[in-house]
């Protein structure tokens, strides 16, 4: 299936364009191994709680993952079908716009000084 413009600038902007995008990725790659409710995915990640829930908010009104229990204490986290579709390309836009960025940096850093 292929990606239209507007989902692919959507999925760039969620994972490589914005300052939680790299909390996005651990996220999706988290859930994709275990679906999840915040509690554990924030100790998992060692973050706090409320961090944890914005970011899950971030991913849940773009629609790319889902919970039965939307309201409730401890609600469980999947990726929906479209993310789980995307996760390869996910990983491809974090390791293309993401971490790459970091590593250029720093040896930039480390040259100046």
């Amino acid at each position: 299936m292929e990606l239209d413009a507007f989902f692919k600038q959507l999925l760039v902007y969620l994972f490589a364009g914005t300052r939680g995008a790299e909390m996005r990725v651990k996220i999706v790659l988290a859930l994709n191994e275990k679906p999840s409710n915040i509690n554990e995915l924030a100790k998992l990640l060692g973050v706090h709680y409320k961090a944890m829930q914005y970011q899950i908010d971030v991913l849940y009104k773009n629609k790319l993952i889902q919970t039965p229990q939307r309201e409730s204490y401890g609600a469980v986290y999947f990726l929906t079908p479209v993310m789980e579709r995307y996760l390869e390309y996910v990983k491809g836009i974090w390791k293309r716009y993401g971490r790459p960025k970091l590593r250029i940096s720093e040896a930039t850093y480390s040259a100046v000084n």
